[in-house]
């Protein structure tokens, strides 16, 4: 998972999302990984590959914060306001820093 992360830091993405995909199939049921796949494909803009991987993430670890912030990205982006709405309700229940509880208010204030 750290080379994939390297990988993607560096500018590698496809090789990045390569590397985490082979990290989750190595162990299903490590969130982190899926929470870093989740992200490198959305920076990447692979909402294909995001989504399942953001979810999968949130199955594993109910109280991910950093999978439930880019899900919340991530359904902005696809237009899709009640699940996005959803994703930045459950993380600002989860009481995370202030500043990061600020850009999930603010997010939500903007969504139609």
């Amino acid at each position: 998972m750290k080379e994939g992360l390297e990988l993607a830091k560096e500018g590698k993405n496809e090789l990045a999302l390569q590397t985490l995909q082979q990290a989750t199939e190595a162990d299903s049921a490590n969130a982190a990984a899926y929470t870093a796949l989740g992200m490198v494909a959305l920076q990447s803009q692979r909402f294909d590959l995001a989504q399942p991987a953001l979810e999968r993430a949130i199955a594993i670890d109910p109280k991910s914060q950093t999978a439930l912030y880019s899900l919340g990205m991530l359904y902005e982006k696809l237009k899709r306001y009640p699940e996005a709405r959803y994703a930045w309700q459950r993380f600002l229940n989860l009481s995370p820093s202030a500043d990061l509880a600020d850009l999930a208010r603010r997010h939500l204030e903007r969504l139609p």
